[in-house]
């Protein structure tokens, strides 16, 4: 680091001033060309990435749908998770979820809710509040009719098949050959 004298003169201020600005141009030089060349090597691998992720989806939805399909005889009763040699698989529960469909506003739906007297299910923002929404239709304290009849739709719950790889163990084994 340059020492600063105390007693620094103009000339000094302003030869600080020319040594960082030089630098701040060659750094942002640096940055450009960098720029540059980090946008050629993303090009030139941009087939690959795109057929490798492209790959990955499939051999991703053919692991669940075989998962899926042998679900009874690989999962013991009260088992959601089965670990493998090269990972882990299972289903999650997913919570139900209420969505205002296209063609319905959420200004719309609020008016319907509380025209129909469900206050309740309505946040003081004057906002859908789906979770008043799922918790009165758990408590029967609403049906799916009703609603509907507001101009929302209850998305049933269901689940989601997960996994997660060993990297290392499944690196382990690409050496063995």
């Amino acid at each position: 680091m340059a020492e600063v004298r105390q007693e620094a003169g103009l000339e000094d201020v302003n030869a600080h001033l020319l040594a960082i600005g030089r630098r701040r141009l060659e750094l942002e030089a640096i940055e450009v060309r960098m720029n540059h060349d980090i946008t050629q090597v993303k090009a030139n691998y941009a087939g690959r990435l795109g057929e490798l992720v492209g790959e990955i989806t499939a051999l991703e939805k053919a692991l669940g749908e075989e998962v899926a399909g042998a679900r009874k005889s690989l999962f013991k009763k009260g088992v959601k998770t089965l670990g493998l040699l090269f990972g882990w698989v299972g289903f999650r529960e997913l919570r139900g979820s209420v969505t205002v469909p296209r063609g319905t506003s959420e200004d719309e739906a609020v008016a319907l809710l509380q025209k129909r007297g469900l206050d309740q299910l309505v946040r003081t923002r004057l906002e859908v509040n789906k979770e008043a929404i799922q918790a009165a239709l758990s408590a029967g304290e609403l049906t799916e009719e009703q609603l509907h009849k507001c101009g929302l739709i209850f998305k049933c719950p269901g689940e989601k098949f997960v996994y997660e790889l060993e990297r290392a163990k499944i690196a382990e084994h690409e050496k063995k050959g």
